[in-house]
């Protein structure tokens, strides 16, 4: 029974530290100079500027999860960059499948992605009644290749 006891305990302390270490780890990715500046810039409105700022600081860091996920929700709600943000919640999720704001990430990148699919709708005219064969296969044809380059993306 005490091993048993002492076995619950070691998991949960393992638990903490990991959690602990995460925290810290995204602590440390938002304290970079160019990270405090872009979060300053949305702060104050100024989008263009943030936007920026974040893709230096992912491309600067490529692995700081806290900048690509704030690039994703100013590409979705401020440019309507639909197809942009996408791509960088598919980054995030494969660099922090398991994060606090995995979710949220998930549930972002399915609005952006129902987003896409209308904008792709009426590019195509895929609306209206009077769609011809050749128009629905160019419609399936670039939803596939972006599918092709989603799940590459979910692979590296």
């Amino acid at each position: 029974m005490k091993i048993k006891s002492l076995c619950l305990i070691l998991a949960i302390a393992g638990l903490a530290a990991c959690d602990n270490s995460s925290a810290k780890a995204r602590k440390i990715e938002r304290e970079s100079r160019t990270y405090v500046m872009a979060m300053n810039d949305y702060r104050a409105g100024r989008m263009e500027q943030a936007i920026k700022g974040f893709r230096k600081v992912i491309k600067e860091e490529p692995h700081n999860t806290s900048a690509r996920f704030q690039l994703a929700y100013l590409l979705q709600e401020s440019k309507k960059n639909y197809l942009e943000a996408v791509w960088c919640y598919l980054e995030y999720l494969s660099q922090s499948a398991n994060s606090d704001k995995a979710k949220h990430a998930k549930d972002r990148l399915e609005m952006c992605e129902r987003e896409l699919a209308k904008e792709l709708a009426v590019k195509y005219g895929l609306l209206g009644k009077d769609t011809s064969k050749e128009e629905l296969q160019k419609a399936q044809t670039e939803l596939d290749n972006l599918k092709g380059r989603f799940a590459d993306v979910e692979r590296n």
